[in-house]
């Protein structure tokens, strides 16, 4: 094995693409990412692989060195994938039930329990393919109404929770507004024929007043129930004004 005269030239070019790469994953990171070490690390094998290539002339590992790192991803993306609800792309009720522990130490977050209303009646007149076509534009929509560093996760059924880094009430109420927004601009061009529509609670966790995180995911239960029975209470009152009077 024998270097030749442009071996530094190649040396550098390969360094650069890797900082180049290391440059825009992070530009492009999320906060679950960054929270994977394995994955936070993968250009560390191929840069010392380099390293040491560059610095003894009888040494040529840099393939062992991206075999490493290309293992390092594989393993990192196969654990994000266990947390990932396999139809609509979300978060799991797994990893929500551990963001949410996680959460409540931090004491600075509020929490947002979203209904797909009449998702039964949906999947009994127009079959279970649209149903679960309801679902994954929902759990899109929600993705694209919050930030990245946000959590949208599928809480069971018809259900979606998201978690908001913030505590501030404002921020909460343009959230649920923002959620609300996409839905009617989602339904305007919709080719489904009916309306997707849903039901909302929603609060600020406060430390010391929920005994753990049942007794606070209960008391967001409660509210997205009473707003549910508003919403229908306020449809039957509507269609009552539009029957012929006897």
């Amino acid at each position: 094995f024998q270097r030749g005269p442009l071996n530094i030239a190649y040396n550098i070019c390969v360094i650069l693409i890797l900082v180049l790469t290391i440059f825009r994953v992070y530009k492009d990171k999320s906060e679950y990412i960054l929270k994977i070490l394995r994955l936070q690390l993968f250009w560390l094998a191929p840069m010392i692989t380099g390293i040491i290539q560059l610095v003894f002339d009888d040494v040529d590992i840099y393939i062992a060195g991206l075999t490493i790192s290309i293992f390092i991803y594989y393993i990192s993306l196969q654990a994000k994938t266990l947390r990932l609800d396999y139809l609509t792309g979300a978060f799991n009720r797994r990893y929500f039930d551990a963001m949410i522990l996680q959460k409540m130490r931090q004491a600075d977050f509020s929490l947002i329990l979203v209904d797909v209303d009449n998702f039964k009646h949906i999947n009994d007149h127009y079959g279970h393919v649209v149903g679960d076509e309801v679902l994954i534009s929902v759990a899109s929509l929600l993705k694209v109404s919050v930030h990245k560093n946000d959590t949208v996760a599928r809480y069971g059924g018809d259900e979606f929770v998201v978690i908001i880094d913030s505590n501030d009430p404002n921020v909460l109420k343009i959230v649920t507004h923002r959620i609300q927004s996409m839905i009617d601009k989602f339904n305007t061009s919709s080719a489904y024929p009916f309306p997707i529509s849903i039901s909302m609670g929603y609060d600020i966790y406060l430390p010391g007043t929920y005994k753990n995180a049942r007794e606070f995911i209960e008391h967001i239960d409660m509210l997205m129930y009473l707003e549910k029975k508003k919403s229908e209470t306020h449809q039957l009152s509507l269609t009552d004004d539009h029957e012929p009077k006897q």
